[in-house]
């Protein structure tokens, strides 16, 4: 669409101060150098980063199905985060260090492509995830697991069957 064509790139900021971080950065094929510029800035700093697909979990879904170039920084749930979700998610739950660094991966980022948009892809006019069978049968795959995971009330990272969220 019109609308679409006018976002050349959306990063994805979504629980980057877990008080027990991992530094992963998702992409896909279309994402272009955004996933490096975040890397490069991390791992100047010390961090480790790894890198991991997009589940279809979170505010990029729409993003990549629009076939619109994204990268993503995500610190860890779970053991990762233990208080995700939960009453104890609280400021006192953040650690500093992670936010401030993702923080300013993603400063520099940006101001990287405000300034040029090299090394950015075009949008995409077919969805990535769709193309063929093989991707067909991996997003039925990634659908399923979802289904099953969100099947006893609202996402959570603690899989507690006795609590609804």
């Amino acid at each position: 669409s019109e609308d679409a064509d006018k976002i050349k790139y959306y990063f994805n900021y979504d629980m980057i101060g877990s008080p027990n971080p991992i530094y992963e950065l998702a992409s896909y094929n279309n994402s272009g150098i955004g996933p490096q510029l975040i890397a490069d800035y991390l791992e100047a700093n010390g961090k480790e980063t790894i890198y991991a697909e997009f589940d279809g979990r979170s505010d990029y879904a729409g993003f990549v199905e629009l076939g619109i170039p994204v990268a993503s920084i995500f610190t860890g749930e779970g053991e990762n985060d233990p208080c995700y979700h939960q009453a104890c998610d609280t400021i006192d739950n953040i650690n500093w260090d992670a936010i401030t660094v993702n923080t300013k991966a993603a400063g520099r980022a940006l101001a990287t492509l405000a300034n040029s948009l090299e090394g950015v892809p075009p949008r995409a006019n077919t969805t990535p995830i769709l193309r063929g069978r093989a991707g067909v049968l991996q997003q039925m795959r990634r659908w399923k697991a979802l289904a099953e995971h969100t099947s006893h009330g609202k996402t959570c990272s603690h899989n507690d069957e006795k609590k609804i969220y």
